[in-house]
C-alpha cells in the first residue's frame, strides 16, 4: 500500500516547481467529486448508522467525497462489530464458556473468549479505515494544509495587513 500521500504544502525535500504544480493539480482533481452522503447506508445496523452519522459531519470538512462512502460504511460496520464483541466479553468474561455432557456451563480458563479475537480484528480494521479517512491526528496532519504564517523577518509583511 505504501506511505500515505502528503499534502503539497507539507512536501519536504527538493522538488522542482513542475513537480509541486503537478501535485497541487492532482490534489484539486481528487477533490472534484460530490460530497459524501450524510445519511448512513440502509444495510448498516443501528450502532453502525449512529457511528457513521456521528463522524460524517466532521469528514465533510476534510473533503471526504462520495468515493469514500464505502470506506466510512465499512469503518462504521467494524465499529459496530467491535462494540458487540465488547458487550459479549463484559457479559461472559475473558474465557470461553464450555458445556459439560450434563449441560453445566463453566469457564474454561485455558481458552480465550472468541469475542476477544473479534475485538482485536475489528480494532485493526477501525484503525486502518480511520487512518485512510483522515480520522487520526497523524493522517489529518498529512492531509491538511497548514495555515500560512507570515515571515517575521520580512520587513514588508505588514504591508497590506488591515489589522493595524
Amino acid at each position: 500500500m505504501g506511505r500515505p500521500a502528503k499534502h503539497s504544502s507539507n512536501v519536504e525535500g527538493h522538488r522542482t516547481i513542475n513537480e509541486l504544480e503537478d501535485k497541487k493539480e492532482r490534489e484539486q482533481l481528487a477533490g472534484d467529486f460530490p460530497s459524501i452522503s450524510l445519511s448512513a447506508p440502509d444495510w448498516l445496523d443501528d450502532v453502525a448508522k449512529d457511528e457513521y452519522e456521528r463522524v460524517v459531519k466532521f469528514l465533510v470538512d476534510l473533503n471526504v467525497t462520495v468515493l469514500d462512502q464505502t470506506s466510512l460504511a465499512m469503518y462504521a460496520n467494524s465499529y459496530s462489530q467491535y462494540r458487540e464483541a465488547v458487550k459479549e466479553v463484559k457479559e461472559n468474561g475473558l474465557y470461553a464458556l464450555m458445556t459439560t455432557k450434563d449441560g453445566d456451563v463453566f469457564q474454561d480458563m485455558s481458552k480465550k473468549n472468541p469475542a476477544i479475537g473479534i475485538m482485536n480484528d475489528m480494532s485493526k480494521e477501525i484503525r486502518a479505515y480511520a487512518s485512510s479517512l483522515g480520522m487520526t491526528l497523524d493522517s489529518r496532519t498529512k492531509l491538511m494544509k497548514p495555515p500560512e504564517k507570515p515571515d517575521s523577518n520580512d520587513p514588508y509583511a505588514s504591508f497590506g495587513d488591515d489589522s493595524e
